[in-house]
């Protein structure tokens, strides 16, 4: 089994204690209702205001914080700073995802410290969508083992030693392959703001995200970058100066062509898209003129990719136990021998940077 399909070995000893934060009373009472049949997981606390749940927390001791975005008084992005500031919680924002602005305004929850996205019931009381709720569950659990840090900002690293990406290599990258789960967009945030907008080689990123809010990833992320950031479509020939996102719910391939692929086939191992098909697609058309990166996240899906890029001659960059959230993928491609160099995804931009210009200087 896919270890990414069972997060519930996570929290397997002791129930998770759950604060849900919301100004609705329905969509408290929704979301009480659908959680109370899982035995592991405990509503601790249901707040309609946001200063009065900040104010029980040390009375509560959640294990994760459900929070919505929207908020009269103390708003969404307020109670996560405060949080993350004087009591540092998994945070997941439960929020309705088809509003413009709110596709872009959740992701400045996830620069505050918030961990994940997930979105709101539809159907109010007569919601009876249980895999919705299983899914919740699942969500939740991941989250409850998810390691926070203590921050309203981005997180500043100490520079030691660069990484070093081994022998000089007068071998071209033509493509910087990059996959990211629980944690990932302020990952992918942090590795893409140290890229210069001169950065000369295309780069793609496939991150597992809930449903409905792929759009508002690429436009927060694309703000903020001197690189342009846009959703892969099919047929695209990548380009030095972009980042493209595997779209929502959609597989991402390289063809033999050097074109990107969406194909609308069924999920592997349960996932959809797969950086396992991915990696190894990368890996059969570039071999070693590809660098390969994996972030923060739980499961094997893309250790195994990323070893299959490793072992067609690719560099391979793995994030840290440090600096991840949830160091699950990024362990397991350690163990089975799929990385070179582990690092903060600041330290892999740099690395990445160096290692291209390395390149360059010695064709």
């Amino acid at each position: 089994m896919n270890r990414e399909d069972n997060p519930d070995q996570l929290q397997e000893k002791s129930v998770i204690r759950v604060m849900l934060v919301d100004d609705s009373l329905l969509t408290l009472t929704v979301l009480k209702r659908g959680l109370a049949g899982f035995a592991d997981i405990q509503i601790v606390a249901t707040e309609r205001d946001a200063r009065a749940a900040f104010e029980a927390i040390p009375a509560v001791r959640p294990d994760v914080i459900c929070t919505d975005l929207n908020m009269p008084g103390m708003d969404g992005l307020a109670f996560v700073k405060a949080v993350m500031a004087n009591y540092p919680t998994p945070i997941l924002v439960i929020s309705v995802s088809v509003f413009p602005e709110d596709k872009h305004n959740v992701f400045s929850l996830l620069k505050a410290g918030a961990v994940d996205v997930y979105p709101k019931p539809k159907g109010g009381l007569s919601s009876n969508n249980q895999a919705l709720f299983v899914s919740l569950a699942r969500r939740i659990r991941v989250i409850a083992g998810v390691k926070v840090f203590g921050r309203s900002m981005i997180r500043s690293y100490s520079r030691q030693a660069p990484l070093r990406s081994g022998q000089p290599d007068q071998t071209p990258t033509e493509l910087v392959a990059i996959r990211a789960s629980t944690g990932g967009p302020m990952a992918l945030y942090e590795l893409f703001s140290r890229l210069p907008g001169q950065f000369p080689v295309p780069v793609v990123f496939v991150q597992h995200i809930a449903p409905g809010f792929g759009a508002g990833l690429i436009r927060w992320l694309d703000h903020d970058m001197a690189l342009s950031v846009t959703v892969a479509e099919d047929g695209d020939q990548p380009v030095p100066g972009k980042i493209y996102c595997a779209p929502d719910n959609k597989h991402l391939i390289l063809d033999r062509q050097g074109r990107l692929k969406v194909l609308d086939t069924p999920a592997v191992n349960g996932h959809r898209p797969s950086i396992t098909l991915f990696f190894e697609s990368v890996a059969e058309v570039l071999g070693n003129k590809a660098i390969g990166v994996l972030l923060t996240g739980m499961g094997d899906d893309g250790a195994l990719g990323l070893r299959a890029m490793h072992d067609r001659g690719a560099l391979c960059f793995a994030q840290d136990e440090a600096s991840s959230a949830i160091y699950g993928m990024p362990k397991v491609a350690v163990e089975i021998g799929a990385v070179d160099h582990q690092g903060s995804p600041v330290e892999i931009a740099d690395a990445l940077v160096a290692r291209i210009d390395q390149a360059a200087e010695t064709a």
